[in-house]
């Protein structure tokens, strides 16, 4: 089984319960996250952009 989790504001991996157990059960996780550069400074949008590239 395949498993998909979407982050909203919190990005915190080590406490997430929702992603603990999709790695418990699923032989497969995706994780997304959509950033909003509305919700943060322009330097950050670009820093996350960069980072992902």
């Amino acid at each position: 089984m395949n498993a998909l989790v979407w982050f909203t504001d919190n990005l915190r991996v080590a406490d997430h319960p929702l992603l603990r157990e999709a790695c418990a059960q699923s032989q497969r996780v995706e994780a997304v996250y959509c950033f909003d550069p509305q919700n943060g400074q322009k330097n950050n949008a670009e820093q996350v952009l960069c980072a992902w590239s």
